[in-house]
């Protein structure tokens, strides 16, 4: 009986440390990534529409809007945001918002 119990609480030791080491040996999550996407943005007034609303996105650390290249380039943590509801936030003021790949990017720069 003392032996079957034993080998029980040996066996949950294991289980419980192979499960930490497991969970701390996963690569985690960037933490902030960053996204540019091109817009129709024709004046002044639309960078700075553009500026006040997504400053207070959830998830944005950082914002660049580029108005004579149309570019608005986002830093955002991606635990907190995605892609996906940058742009509806873009659109969701009166903006396209057209993702520009990596590549894309550096030829516009």
């Amino acid at each position: 009986m003392k032996t079957s119990r034993r080998l029980k609480q040996l066996c949950l030791t294991v289980l419980f440390l192979s499960a930490g080491i497991l969970a701390f040996s996963q690569e985690p999550l960037k933490e902030k990534l960053s996204i540019t996407f091109s817009s129709n943005m024709t004046c002044e007034g639309c960078k700075e529409t553009i500026t006040r609303n997504l400053s207070f996105e959830k998830g944005v650390t950082g914002l660049k809007v580029d108005l004579e290249n149309n570019l608005i380039t986002i830093e955002y943590k991606n635990r907190r945001t995605d892609p996906m509801k940058l742009r509806k936030a873009i659109e969701k003021i009166g903006y396209k918002a057209e993702e520009i790949k990596d590549e894309e990017q550096e030829k516009e720069q």
